[in-house]
């Protein structure tokens, strides 16, 4: 039964901005975390027209209304409008957009990639290594009116009888790799869109064109026409990334074909990087590009790995293919690199335990495992101390050889780790030293008629990753994290507020060199009319000194780091100067985590432009 009830322009908007108020208190309760100046918004846009929405019409009850939610902080804006009946939204209301969550949770990506590069550089002799975060394919409409556009389905003279292609992804002039579906043998493969089936198709000379002579002879196996959009339609998912992979296999074509340089930005063009605007959940296939320079040129590579696995399993990207191939000789170091970084990247002390070649014997030297067998697919394993599954054994975790680049799974730590596992004070201990060699586990606090710590773990230590325990930290402050939450603390966590190392460890997060605030306002703003190049230093010729305190103005030098580290060029190049207060870029860091990579915080470091404050 429809609703009888009737709100104004003004009714509904205070009533949806109470709905977006609510939502914004339940994801809070239910753990995400904001910055503060995050805002969820939904604004009420009237009754739609042809040309979009309006408030000047008083909306019927089977009239479409739209709704647009906003999500803001300090680097996103995204909004999203809703259409529904607005009879429905009087009975049910207006709902939040449920695939934002997983986008709250993929401000990641494009660190990892950073990161993912410096360590394939690290473990192999490539020392030019880029990998960029690409993000997932696009949704691919299909097209049966004979226009020519990736997705349009066109008839195709193939072995002389018309078969149906899809338009993948244009090349040059009038060639597109084109696909008719995959078959194995006559049957079509569970995968209907494989993309070894994409082909080269020039349609002023293949297009079928009725009239033409059919052959008598029998062909291979193709769908009837008409069934290839139904195709598309049943597996979307296999036919976005199939379109997507066409945009970079036809760019590299083009680009090779013309003798021109691969254009990146063409290549990924079937890739959406953002998180908002993805509807797959996490089931999704996140896309990689791999670009490694050579004297020969340069080799570009995709690579992929579930969305899922990449949250909740903490997988890595995935090195190209060509890293996977390793020698015996160095196999074994490689896997002893990857459980060391287990420490350095997740701070969790893992260790390397080869092959079970007997039960409860583990060899680690690969040419000791069974001759004949394929190295690279044994099962190896690897070892967390101090923590106890379920069954009273220590924590280990299996995976294959060639997939171990791809991160030791099953870290303790994860949040999909398993349930009854039990950390041990040892642990917790040798937690706080793998972030900071004078960080102290003190345990948790008993209460009574004279409180104190105890150095024990909470509840048993079963399941106990969340709960607050107490650390002592450099400074001699005495805090309280999870096990989780100190894991994940950086340089810029540990300083003391207002501190010479606060100011020295944010600029090592950020790639910045800080300044401080000059001593001679007048001084500086004739040294801000013309501050030079990174070479010249003449901020060295100001006298500098610390800000009072942390929300006063701080200058920093945004591109000094950097100039340092690469080409005379570069460092020819006007120095960048940005004002910002210390709590200010706190903030930023706390809410993004996403400000800098690898390689910038390593480069800076490596500098050792490491500035005092006067």
């Amino acid at each position: 039964m429809a609703p009888k009830t009737f709100y104004g322009d003004s009714e509904v908007q205070k009533k949806v901005t109470e709905t977006a108020e609510k939502v914004f208190e339940t994801l809070k309760e239910e753990g995400w975390e904001f910055s503060e100046s995050t805002e969820i918004t939904c604004d009420y846009l009237g009754a739609a027209t042809a040309d979009g929405y309006t408030l000047d019409k008083k909306p019927t009850l089977r009239c479409t209304v739209g709704f647009k939610w906003s999500y803001r902080d300090e680097s996103t804006n995204e909004s999203l409008t809703k259409r529904v009946r607005y009879d429905y939204y009087l009975s049910h209301g207006i709902t939040f957009p449920e695939h934002w969550k997983t986008a709250f949770k993929c401000d990641f990506l494009s660190r990892i990639a950073q990161e993912a590069a410096v360590r394939f550089a690290q473990e192999s002799a490539f020392e030019d290594v880029s990998c960029r975060f690409a993000g997932a394919p696009l949704p691919v409409e299909v097209y049966t009116d004979g226009r020519i556009a990736a997705g349009s389905i066109l008839k195709m003279a193939w072995s002389g009888i018309p078969v149906e292609h899809v338009l993948c992804a244009h090349v040059c002039d009038q060639t597109w790799l084109c696909h008719r579906g995959s078959f194995t043998g006559d049957a079509l493969s569970t995968n209907p869109f494989g993309e070894s089936d994409l082909a080269p198709i020039d349609l002023s000379t293949d297009l079928w064109y009725d009239g033409q002579e059919r052959p008598r002879k029998r062909i291979r196996a193709h769908l009837p026409i008409g069934h290839l959009a139904d195709l598309a339609s049943k597996h979307d998912r296999a036919f976005n990334a199939l379109v997507a992979r066409a945009h970079f296999e036809a760019e590299v074509t083009r680009a090779s074909t013309l003798h021109a340089a691969v254009d990146e930005s063409r290549a990924l063009a079937g890739y959406d990087p953002n998180p908002f605007n993805w509807t797959g959940g996490t089931r999704l296939d996140i896309c990689y590009l791999w670009s490694i320079r050579t004297p020969g040129g340069c080799e570009r590579q995709l690579s992929f790995v579930r969305l899922n696995d990449l949250i909740s399993s903490g997988r890595r990207v995935p090195f190209p293919q060509r890293a996977s191939t390793v020698s015996d000789e160095n196999r074994q170091g490689k896997l002893e690199i990857e459980a060391q970084n287990e420490l350095t990247l997740r701070r969790t002390h893992c260790v390397y335990l080869g092959v079970e070649v007997r039960p409860g014997r583990f060899e680690k030297d690969p040419h000791k495992w069974h001759l004949g067998f394929d190295r690279s697919k044994a099962e190896v394993t690897f070892e967390w101390p101090n923590v106890i599954d379920r069954d009273g054994t220590t924590h280990r975790s299996s995976v294959r050889a060639d997939n171990a680049s791809w991160g030791v799974p099953h870290n303790p730590l994860f949040e999909a780790s398993a349930s009854g596992i039990t950390f041990t004070v040892d642990f917790a201990e040798a937690l706080g030293k793998a972030v900071h060699e004078k960080i102290d586990f003190q345990g948790v606090a008993v209460e009574g008629d004279a409180p104190k710590l105890l150095k024990q773990m909470p509840n048993g230590g079963v399941d106990c990753q969340d709960i607050p325990v107490y650390w002592t930290l450099p400074d001699g402050r005495c805090v309280s994290y999870s096990l989780r939450e100190m894991a994940n603390l950086r340089d810029d966590d540990i300083a003391p507020q207002d501190s010479h190392d606060a100011y020295l460890a944010v600029a090592k997060e950020l790639g910045y060199d800080a300044l401080g605030k000059p001593e001679n306002d007048e001084a500086f703003e004739k040294y801000r009319l013309d501050p030079g190049t990174a070479t010249e230093r003449r901020w060295e010729i100001l006298n500098w000194q610390r800000p009072a305190d942390e929300p006063s103005p701080c200058w920093w030098l945004a591109n000094a780091a950097a100039a340092k580290a690469a080409d005379e060029e570069d460092q020819d190049s006007p120095v960048k100067l940005v004002c910002r207060s210390l709590q200010v870029l706190r903030l930023e860091l706390r809410a993004t985590r996403c400000a800098t990579s690898l390689k910038l915080r390593q480069e800076w470091e490596a500098s050792g432009n490491q500035r005092s404050f006067s």
